[in-house]
């Protein structure tokens, strides 16, 4: 899941893909959490998607995703409740060009779009190859939204149906941006 940053907490996370004929696809994932005392599922995720191909140079896919936290999730960013994409690529022969458009809903809605490129150097065979190394440059421009959130989490708190209230200390963090728009974040290679 993109944008999502957890603990440092041992996490166990089955996953259910499934990919139906005529390129559509799914997947369901949960995230137990392995920690003494708060053991218990923190989190889960549904995807579904298609995959496209036009002709020989043109493909991507379509997404959407859902995700549901446990009351006393763990998550550090716990607030976004789904996310719809989408990718476009191109192949250059000689180079790939890729776009990556998500749009994250949480208390305000955040546009992420990362384009790029990227070349796949095989050596040896390119159908049986021993090794290839793949240089990339791509951008990542946001409306930083996302950045902006109240998030109150439980240390330590009672997990589980029976669990009842919190009652061990709690750790609130409150982040504004204060230059909002559309903006340039990084820029990987």
């Amino acid at each position: 899941m993109a944008g999502l940053i957890q603990l440092n907490t041992p996490i166990k996370q089955p996953q259910l893909p499934y990919i139906y004929p005529m390129a559509f696809f799914s997947n369901f994932s949960a995230s137990y959490l392995l920690t003494p005392g708060m053991k218990g599922f923190d989190f889960f995720e549904l995807d579904l998607g298609y995959e496209y191909k036009i002709g020989k140079k043109i493909y991507g896919e379509i997404y959407g995703s859902k995700y549901f936290y446990s009351g006393g999730s763990n998550l550090i960013n716990g607030n976004i409740t789904s996310d719809i994409g989408a990718s476009f690529n191109y192949d250059f022969t000689y180079f790939q060009f890729n776009n990556l458009l998500d749009v994250f809903f949480t208390n305000k809605s955040d546009i992420q779009f990362t384009p790029g490129v990227e070349k796949t150097i095989y050596f040896g065979n390119a159908d049986n190859s021993s090794w290839s190394i793949n240089p990339y440059l791509y951008c990542n421009f946001s409306t930083v939204n996302y950045y902006e959130s109240n998030v109150t989490r439980c240390l330590n708190g009672p997990r589980g149906p029976r669990a009842g209230q919190a009652i061990g200390p709690q750790l609130t963090s409150t982040t504004v941006v204060q230059n909002k728009g559309f903006k340039l974040l990084n820029t990987d290679f």
